[in-house]
């Protein structure tokens, strides 16, 4: 202990002495940014780990990122504060800092396992095995690997589950009713006749015409009869195209490229608006809950990440489409 205690008052004194000689201007050619940066990591190393202060190391490496030059080890100083984060079960915050160290190294294995960990932590298991498969391309033999994946998989069909049974609630009771008029229901994509496909465009448009009336009137109950009713007829074009059985992971996977729109940190929301800028396209972002969005500045429009994903929805309908006969 007194060697740790050693290594703390080491580096505080070299915080001071390195201070010192800035406001002094001793030496004009020392990069004084990396070294205080450098300085501040080395201390919240020691401060994290053994002697477990973790607030203080959060404030060391936070420090490291204020004051060190652009480009220069952030992803370590990004890094060293998403373990501390984990430690306090923060598993959000370390997610943000984790991913921040992957974008300035996206070869970093030991990030990807850390960042798989936290996102099995909060119930992001699809996630969390998209980390641990880049992993495992890169070195099959990590049997730990392995191991954590299949606990993803099976963790992830069962919030498969649960989100299902919230989906399903609408397409079954339908079913039911639709079963009723027109005998079995076939559970397979296909194209209804053209007649069909229309009659399923028309319903739709007539409930949305009522709700347009019932906002018109400022009538709650006529706009809760009208999205009532809207769901309905939705459910039912659900299972006149044979999409019943998939739409929850339709909707699932329409979800995550939705997410996928927000930047996990600052960093890649200016990294966001600089891409739009070559665009020609002027914006500003916001922090919402721990994302942050960036804006079309012109009219307010969301504009999506530079780690947007779009939604693939082919991966899902892994199937022949059926087309009618007539």
């Amino acid at each position: 202990m007194e060697k740790i205690l050693g290594y703390i008052k080491f580096y505080w004194f070299s915080l001071n002495i390195f201070l010192f000689k800035k406001l002094t201007n001793l030496s004009s050619r020392i990069n004084y940014s990396y070294l205080l940066a450098t300085l501040y990591n080395k201390r919240g190393t020691v401060l994290h780990e053994p002697l477990c202060k973790y607030q203080e190391a959060i404030k060391d490496f936070t420090k490291s990122l204020e004051v060190g030059e652009y480009g220069s080890n952030e992803g370590d100083y990004y890094f060293n504060r998403g373990l501390v984060y984990v430690d306090l079960n923060q598993h959000e915050e370390a997610i943000d800092d984790f991913s921040a160290s992957i974008f300035e190294d996206k070869e970093d294995k030991i990030g990807y396992y850390h960042r798989a960990i936290s996102y099995l932590a909060t119930g992001m298991y699809k996630e969390a095995i998209e980390d641990l498969d880049k992993i495992i391309g890169k070195d099959p033999k990590k049997a730990l690997i392995h191991y954590l994946r299949e606990i993803g998989l099976k963790l992830e069909e069962k919030q498969k589950e649960e989100e299902r049974k919230t989906i399903d609630t609408f397409i079954e009771k339908v079913q039911v009713f639709q079963e009723k008029m027109f005998g079995p229901i076939l559970r397979q994509p296909l194209i209804p006749v053209k007649k069909k496909c229309q009659l399923r465009v028309n319903l739709l448009q007539e409930e949305l015409d009522e709700l347009k009336v019932g906002i018109k009137d400022k009538n709650i109950i006529a706009i809760a009869d009208a999205l009532c009713d809207l769901q309905y007829v939705l459910s039912g074009a659900i299972i006149e195209f044979g999409l019943g059985d998939k739409i929850p992971q339709l909707f699932n996977e329409v979800h995550r490229s939705n997410m996928s729109k927000f930047c996990d940190n600052q960093m890649l929301a200016l990294k966001t608006q600089e891409k739009y800028q070559k665009e020609g396209v002027e914006s500003y972002f916001k922090e919402v809950d721990g994302k942050f969005l960036v804006y079309r500045k012109k009219d307010d429009k969301l504009l999506k990440s530079i780690n947007y994903s779009p939604a693939d929805l082919s991966s899902v309908i892994q199937t022949e489409i059926i087309f009618p006969k007539s």
